[in-house]
């Protein structure tokens, strides 16, 4: 059930705001671990440059210059001499990438998770960038949550079943 329908039954059944605090809460965490496990293609409990590049490639458009910087800066990544993503512009990060400067360069799950924790919330559009009135929907949220909207991800993982062996 979407969140915004169970909120409005919570509100219709007298419930208290804090069991809408407490499930906001716990969407924002199922997102983020959905988002965590589609970025965590090697599934090595953290995310290096190659996972970071593919990150941004997926929830940024590809002609977007500064979508490394959105993403390094996001998750505060420091390049291997220890220089913060957040203060370089992004053709000085984009050389720095080409140049290897990030080659070294990791986010654990427990930084990652703090860093979505941590953001402002802001006014995000998951519509689709080419065309800003096809299927547009904006909404107030944490980078994340628009990162979860753009990669298509269920908010509750698919369970296994019988037939999974024969598609591996």
């Amino acid at each position: 059930m979407p969140p915004r329908l169970v909120k409005r039954w919570h509100e219709r059944l007298g419930l208290p705001a804090a069991l809408d605090e407490a499930f906001e809460a716990a969407v924002l965490e199922a997102k983020i671990d959905a988002a965590w496990g589609w970025a965590d293609a090697v599934a090595d409990g953290s995310l290096g440059r190659e996972e970071l590049m593919r990150l941004a490639d997926a929830v940024y458009k590809v002609d977007d210059t500064g979508r490394y910087k959105k993403v390094f800066e996001k998750l505060e990544v420091n390049s291997t001499d220890g220089k913060a993503a957040a203060g370089m512009d992004k053709s000085e990060l984009n050389l720095a990438l080409k140049a290897g400067a990030f080659e070294e360069a990791e986010v654990t799950k427990e930084q990652y998770r703090a860093a979505c924790r941590a953001a402002p919330v802001l006014t995000l559009s998951t519509g689709h960038e080419d065309n800003p009135f096809y299927n547009q929907r904006m909404f107030t949220g944490k980078f994340v949550e628009a990162w979860f909207a753009k990669l298509g991800l269920p908010l509750v993982p698919r369970e296994a079943s019988c037939l999974d062996i024969f598609c591996a």
